[in-house]
């Protein structure tokens, strides 16, 4: 599997990040299969780790959904 560099790509483009906004969510439910689901994302790495982004430049949203 090939991992790519957000970063290096960026900066390959021209582009001078000065700020990367991203969203997360936080699922919360009393199905159990909505909750299967929740676990699996809540263990499985973000975006920003994935990727490696520089955190200084990160600003993050986080939003809670219910179902």
């Amino acid at each position: 599997m090939e991992v790519i560099s957000v970063e290096r790509l960026m900066k390959h483009a021209g582009i001078d990040e000065k700020t990367i906004f991203y969203g997360l969510e936080d699922i919360v439910t009393q199905n159990v299969f909505w909750k299967a689901f929740a676990l699996i994302k809540r263990i499985s790495p973000t975006f920003i780790q994935f990727h490696k982004l520089p955190s200084p430049k990160l600003h993050g949203v986080v939003t809670r959904v219910e179902l």
